[in-house]
């Protein structure tokens, strides 16, 4: 049984407030014998503090709850638990970006209620039962935020990764709610740009050493918006230059419909479900664990009505009880893994597929760099088969140089086919090459500015280190005009042996 706590009503075995009782039991320096005192002590069911329970069984079913967890996804968090050193632990860290809602705005306490810490809390009530397991909790939610800023624009990714150091494990994903006003849905992010922003953060995250989580997101009050306008001076350029669609009337912009299933239409915005529909994808897309907080907020919404899952006069900041729409899904999630076994180590799925959703342009560098989007993961002592298609841009004096990243202790030989090198950059004879698997290998291939590409195959035996291995490429000719390679390229790896 998952217990998360605390709430309101805990206290703690030696005493100390509620937030510092949270804390201790957070960061993992609570004993466990006080842990099964504030189990036992703090309320009737501990695993229902409020009674949500009864007031939402009312459900006819639980159809697309999307809260999906595998220890596939959580590779670094599952080789924390796997190997920490019982005389010198490893630190776990448990990291977090979003925005306001991120950080529990609305309920009074960031310590008790933010998605992160309730997260951290139920994961090591957990995982953490023999209590050697250290753990640091950094909450990188910037008021105001939308996806675009995580990278982009401002340092909160970076400031969260620093204020971590090495301690790297699960990172929540905690956006949507000011992506799906819109000021961001229709101008400046945009829409069209939440996806790709939210896959460039997850496998930005990954590279660094992190398992990222997406959380989809509740609602704001549809009865207490004021106007789905643009503010004024703003154009829209989503859907189109000029169109706003939904419009800024309420019939456009809130949608009933039974979406918890309980046979009662329940008020919606439209853009948050399109922004968490597209968090949803972004998950399947890159294969990162989803906790669907939107879900459990609808069947709150079902059962309590808006009112109640927020305070008076608020518009996007849950209460408490609205961030049970977090806790039931957070738990719903650790369920789910701990129906497994960690012991084990890390389970790397058989097969794995990534591909670009957009172009990547490289230009003045010969370098040969890992492509962001064409990164796959291999485990220690197996052997792999690894294929690509690799279509490109590259100027006639230019060409491309394609190889495949290092992985320390590996050994094999892959092939790549691709156009010749020919006087006008580009002609009809064909390159092709077999290569060592070693660091720093590659060959070049010809362009010039059409469309081209080039195929990759060969297989890989890993040593006694796992990790990752990606599409690198570069220009032959170091030049100023962009090379690229282009959406829709895609690596595959397959385990054979």
């Amino acid at each position: 049984m998952v217990v998360l706590f605390p709430l309101a009503t805990l206290k703690g075995a030696d005493g100390g407030t509620d937030e510092e009782v949270a804390l201790r039991v957070t960061e993992g320096t609570e004993t466990p014998e006080a842990i099964k005192t504030l189990v036992s002590d703090a309320v009737a069911d501990p695993t229902d503090p409020l009674g949500v329970a009864a007031k939402i069984a009312t459900a006819s079913d639980r159809r697309g709850q999307g809260t999906s967890a595998s220890w596939a996804s959580l590779p670094n968090t599952a080789a924390v638990l796997r190997s920490t050193n019982d005389n010198a632990p490893t630190t776990l860290g448990f990291g977090c970006l979003g925005s306001s809602v991120s950080r529990a705005e609305g309920t009074g306490s960031e310590t008790l209620y933010a998605p992160i810490r309730q997260f951290a809390t139920a994961f090591l009530s957990e995982f953490n039962k023999l209590g050697n397991v250290v753990s640091s909790v950094v909450n990188g939610g910037v008021n105001g935020s939308v996806i675009y800023e995580a990278l982009t624009s401002n340092t909160h990714y970076a400031n969260m990764k620093a204020a971590l150091g090495a301690a790297r494990g699960p990172l929540l994903l905690a956006y949507g709610m000011n992506d799906g006003f819109p000021a961001s849905y229709h101008a400046g992010q945009t829409f069209s740009q939440f996806y790709p922003k939210m896959v460039e953060l997850i496998e930005q995250a990954r590279r660094d050493g992190f398992d990222p989580i997406v959380t989809t997101s509740p609602h704001p009050h549809t009865g207490r918006v004021t106007s789905w306008a643009l503010p004024e001076g703003i154009t829209s350029t989503y859907p189109a230059a000029g169109v706003m669609k939904p419009d800024s009337t309420q019939a456009q912009s809130v949608i009933s419909a039974d979406w918890a299933h309980t046979g009662t239409p329940i008020p919606v915005s439209y853009r948050h479900v399109r922004v968490n529909e597209a968090m949803r994808q972004a998950a399947i897309a890159t294969g990162a664990p989803l906790i669907d907080v939107e879900k459990q907020w609808w069947r709150l919404v079902a059962a309590f009505g808006q009112d109640d899952l927020f305070n008076t006069g608020e518009v996007v900041h849950p209460d408490i009880l609205g961030h049970e729409a977090y806790r039931l899904a957070i738990v719903e999630f650790i369920e789910s893994l701990s129906r497994s076994s960690v012991h084990s180590g890390p389970i790397v799925p058989k097969a794995q597929f990534k591909r670009k959703t957009v172009a990547t342009d490289r230009q003045s560098s010969t370098a040969l760099v890992a492509d962001a989007n064409l990164v796959v993961k291999a485990a220690a002592n197996k052997t792999y088969r690894i294929r690509a298609h690799v279509p490109y841009q590259t100027p006639t004096t230019t060409d491309i140089r394609l190889g495949l990243s290092f992985l320390a202790g590996a050994s094999g030989r892959y092939s790549i086919i691709g156009p010749g090198i020919g006087a006008s950059g580009l002609d009809s004879t064909v390159t092709a090459r077999s290569l060592t698997y070693t660091s720093g290998n590659y060959s070049n291939y010809g362009g010039n500015t059409a469309d081209a590409f080039a195929t990759m195959e060969g297989i890989i035996t890993t040593g006694a280190t796992g990790g990752d291995i990606a599409l690198v490429w570069g220009q032959e000719v170091s030049t100023a005009s962009n090379t690229s390679v282009l959406a829709g390229a895609w690596i595959t790896l397959d385990e054979v042996a």
